[in-house]
């Protein structure tokens, strides 16, 4: 039995299966439950949410159509946030922000915690290229110090987190799409209706 789990909803119509969790933090930290007063079979602690994807071999995805594995996107994911710094604090306050408006899951018309962090990626990618910032400069630091251009440095996050919300409130999102490369740092919009390409077209 999984006492530290409070809620288990199995969904296994989606093309890639996922187990989504409420897991007691309470219960998974002994030492937290000490401190804040939580006892195992008193009051229901901090929850967190938790998805859990059930990896299929490629050919079955493929078969599905779909061209990626979960444990690929894991690694994407994970190189992204070691190359920009300001990802992470960026993609926690967003998902803070769209977990206060019940927008965060994907399954209701939300926004995936995956889905939010590729637009971010797209955000800094499309940043890097207008920048014209080397391709060989190193991720880090490095990277984060060249797209800050006159950005003071205690003032990166709040300054990023602004214009990400104004370059994705102002995005036609009704009208193109956004592409994202695991294989090569590149990116790629693409025309979703008429009206998106006659928007691509008149921007070449």
């Amino acid at each position: 039995v999984l006492r530290w789990c409070r809620h288990m909803n199995v969904i296994e119509t989606a093309t890639v299966p996922v187990i989504k969790l409420q897991a007691d933090a309470a219960l998974l930290d002994p030492d937290a439950a000490s401190r804040d007063g939580s006892a195992e079979g008193g009051k229901a602690g901090r929850c967190i949410a938790v998805d859990v994807t059930l990896y299929s071999d490629r050919e079955h995805l493929q078969s599905l159509g779909v061209s990626y594995s979960p444990i690929e996107c894991r690694d994407f994911a994970v190189a992204e946030l070691g190359a920009v710094p300001v990802l992470r604090p960026l993609v926690l306050v967003l998902k803070q922000l769209l977990f206060r408006h019940q927008l965060n899951d994907s399954y209701s018309g939300g926004l995936s915690s995956h889905a939010l962090l590729l637009l971010l990626i797209f955000f800094f990618r499309l940043v890097r290229s207008c920048q014209h910032v080397p391709v060989d400069c190193l991720p880090g630091e490095a990277l984060m110090a060249a797209m800050d251009g006159d950005v003071p440095v205690d003032c990166r996050f709040g300054e990023w987190l602004l214009r990400a919300l104004q370059w994705l409130s102002e995005f036609p999102f009704d009208s193109v799409g956004l592409a994202v490369s695991r294989e090569v740092p590149g990116i790629a919009f693409l025309g979703r209706t008429e009206d998106g390409l006659d928007r691509l077209t008149r921007q070449l």
